[in-house]
């Protein structure tokens, strides 16, 4: 498999930490009536001054970004947590946030997570909170249920009747760290900027491998 579509298929499967997704359709209209007027109380209690965009989703809190706008490009590298109405948080990127969880493992990767957004493989909802979002800002937003499945709708009066199953209405924060159409270029501009801050400078035998000599050999 090539390199390229080794990482599109990499980047697709981690898509499931966002969510799990299903396609099948809830029968259940009143009870999505149920939870639609709760989530409306709830936010009336809790962030009066959210506001409702895209499909439905409420954002709860903007600070918005100076680098490069999200356009749809095919990548994203985002830090998240992500956590329930109650609080809960279920899961998180960010070390500091894990550490006053007491989830906190040395061996557990922290920090940005790629993801793969072309072709509607964003959760609905995670794709509205995006839109207009620049790299360094941070967001937050309510995302419904029925906006955790990734097939879109010409209306958004449509996918309160089409909700996956196994999902839950959630919040994400969410902190766009860079955006690209060519995930290679993108993680090998990042290795030579990790190289260039953490060990002053390093040479390169090839593309994306670098090398320090510690000691001149003899």
């Amino acid at each position: 498999m090539k390199m390229k579509n080794l990482h599109k298929y990499i980047l697709m499967a981690a898509l499931a930490s966002l969510g799990a997704v299903s396609c099948a359709v809830s029968d259940d209209d009143t009870s999505n009536d149920i939870a639609y007027q709760y989530m409306r109380s709830w936010i009336s209690l809790n962030h009066p001054d959210a506001k409702e965009s895209g499909n439905g989703i409420w954002i709860l809190g903007d600070t918005p970004g100076t680098g490069d706008a999200y356009n749809g490009e095919n990548f994203i590298i985002i830090d998240y947590t992500i956590s329930g109405m109650s609080g809960t948080i279920s899961q998180t990127t960010v070390p500091e946030t894990a550490k006053q969880l007491g989830t906190y493992s040395k061996t557990d990767y922290y920090g940005p997570h790629v993801f793969y957004a072309a072709e509607d493989n964003l959760p609905v909802g995670v794709e509205d909170m995006l839109k207009g979002m620049k790299v360094g800002g941070t967001r937050e937003a309510l995302i419904p249920l029925w906006l955790m499945g990734t097939k879109r709708y010409d209306k958004s009066s449509e996918y309160i009747k089409h909700t996956p199953k196994n999902v839950y209405t959630s919040i994400y924060k969410v902190t766009l760290r860079g955006v690209t159409d060519n995930i290679i270029s993108w993680q090998n501009d990042s290795l030579e900027r990790y190289s260039a801050k953490m060990y002053g400078g390093v040479d390169s035998l090839s593309n994306g491998f670098y090398y320090k000599q510690l000691k001149a050999p003899t």
